[in-house]
């Protein structure tokens, strides 16, 4: 599992060297379609579900990503509040999604950012 977080870390990192990420916002939930609604209507503009599991381990993934993104290079643009772990404890899912402002293509503001291969199953 270890490996997995590092391996999600390098890949959001990636994501967002990209200057057109403004913002970013990592959770977990036991309903994806809902979840998305609600934060492409809050002006999110591209979600990614992450990881797949089981529910304590997406709760331990989701607290080991926020706490390393709130003291990295990244912080600034981190818009969790809480280190994680709160919420719904029954969560299956973990995701994540993005504020993407001056792209050149609209067809940029929408869909996952994430590399192909994800969402991954976290054991």
């Amino acid at each position: 599992m270890k490996e997995q977080i590092k391996s999600i870390i390098k890949d959001i990192e990636s994501v967002c060297a990209d200057d057109t990420i403004k913002n970013f916002y990592i959770g977990k939930t036991d309903d994806v379609n809902d979840r998305e609604c609600e934060h492409l209507n809050n002006g999110y503009t591209n979600f990614s579900v992450i990881a797949t599991g089981a529910s304590d381990i997406i709760n331990y993934t989701e607290t080991a990503l926020i706490s390393y993104f709130r003291t990295s290079r990244l912080k600034s643009k981190l818009v969790n509040i809480n280190n994680g772990g709160g919420g719904n404890a029954e969560a299956d899912t973990l995701y994540i999604v993005f504020v993407r402002c001056n792209v050149e293509d609209i067809s940029e503001v929408d869909g996952s950012l994430m590399p192909s291969g994800y969402p991954i199953n976290i054991k």
